[in-house]
């Protein structure tokens, strides 16, 4: 196995037992060793929360394309809908990066999604936090 296909998986990894261990908690806070492992993985918090924003925004965009297929003529209502849906079924990513969302790695994914939903689709989708689930 190639090193770069190493240290994917071991980055996917680190990822998923993050957010598994963040769970149903309220509060996404990272323990000690996590941030170790993040630190020793990425280099700093940034690049892990670079990667989980990747990791969310493909999960939209694989739902995006279901949506853009189908014949929705309230694209907006449909776009902010699948934001609601996707925060349900990945609670503990989505709680990571709003208690987040003011880094600027964060901010700039956020911008750059922004603009390429404008452009494929014509809907400047601005999630704002009464789109995102209350947290439980």
């Amino acid at each position: 196995m190639s090193d770069a296909w190493e240290r994917t998986r071991r980055r996917r990894l680190l990822v998923h037992a993050v957010l598994r261990s963040l769970g149903d908690r309220r509060d996404p806070v990272l323990t000690h060793n996590q941030r170790v492992e993040i630190d020793a993985e990425y280099g700093d918090l940034d690049g892990f929360l670079g990667e989980v924003q990747a990791y969310w925004y493909r999960a939209f965009d694989a739902r995006l394309d279901q949506l853009l297929a189908g014949d929705d003529n309230e694209l907006g209502a449909g776009i902010s809908s699948l934001w609601r849906e996707l925060s349900l079924e990945q609670p503990a990513a989505r709680r990571l990066l709003d208690a987040y969302a003011d880094r600027p790695i964060l901010l700039a994914g956020e911008e750059h999604h922004r603009l390429r939903l404008l452009a494929a689709t014509g809907v400047d989708h601005r999630p704002t936090h009464n789109q995102r689930p209350a947290m439980a």
